[in-house]
């Protein structure tokens, strides 16, 4: 009797182990698949994006989820002959790309409406954000022009829900281009005036010099002059001093959100 009861529990312990074994062996399997269905739909995006980018095939080299501790995020790198890309972590778009190959030997002579005709037209044929206006295009250097694309909340753009693409119109390349996601989503009533935003940074701050100018935008909250200042997004007015220094009002509140410099 002894000995059945033993030989019972040692062929149970067994039978116990192979099914552990099979769980934990297609558990593996389906992490690999989920792995391989996931490296499928990222290269097929990021070559579908170089495509419409400029109509060439890109092999694929490389692919590593990678973490940017500066904007907190974890994205899908992408590495090709070249150029690098990001892609989103949840739905796989691609949210950068940077050309190795950028030629700089060319010079950029063309006019802004030609600069204009050759970005709007590749920014349709990428399939980005229909939504974004144009809201920025200058050169930036000899060889590169920048544009801003930006979504708008009632006669506000948003800097942080934007593309920023840097381009050559002679070559017809991209240079950079990146995608910039966070939605303003508090839609307060604008009730203060410039001038009110003026008078309640010179009231309640000691600025170094005169403020001369000031801009309605959407602005990011920081500790610039208050630590107790929340990060979240603001319509604010930014008025600039003569100084380079810039302070963000709340246009909603009067409440003072944050501030910023440019060291020269």
């Amino acid at each position: 009797m002894k000995k059945y009861v033993f030989t019972t529990i040692i062929l149970s312990a067994i039978s116990l182990f192979s099914v552990a074994c099979i769980v934990n062996a297609s558990f593996e399997v389906s992490n690999e698949q989920a792995e391989k269905s996931i490296n499928s739909l990222v290269t097929f995006k990021s070559t579908e994006f170089i495509e419409n980018l400029n109509n060439s095939e890109e092999k694929i080299n490389s692919i590593s989820k990678e973490s940017d501790s500066t904007t907190n995020s974890t994205f899908y790198k992408v590495d090709t002959d070249n150029y690098t890309l990001r892609l989103d972590e949840d739905n796989k778009d691609v949210i950068g790309i940077y050309s190795k190959t950028i030629s700089d030997d060319v010079i950029s002579s063309s006019s802004k409406n030609e600069a204009k005709d050759f970005i709007t037209a590749k920014y349709a044929e990428l399939n980005l954000p229909s939504e974004y206006d144009l809201v920025y295009l200058e050169k930036f250097d000899d060889v590169l022009w920048e544009a801003d694309f930006q979504k708008e909340y009632n006669g506000v753009y948003n800097k942080y829900e934007a593309v920023k693409v840097f381009f050559t119109p002679e070559t017809k390349e991209i240079a950079a281009l990146s995608v910039f996601d966070t939605p303003y989503s508090d839609e307060k009533e604008v009730n203060i005036t410039s001038e009110e935003a003026k008078n309640k940074a010179n009231d309640n701050l000691e600025l170094d010099s005169k403020i001369v100018d000031s801009e309605l935008t959407i602005v990011q909250g920081n500790e610039y002059f208050n630590e107790e200042t929340d990060t979240d997004l603001h319509k604010a007015w930014v008025l600039s001093t003569e100084k380079n220094e810039f302070v963000f009002v709340d246009a909603s509140t009067g409440d003072i959100i944050g501030g910023d410099c440019i060291n020269e």
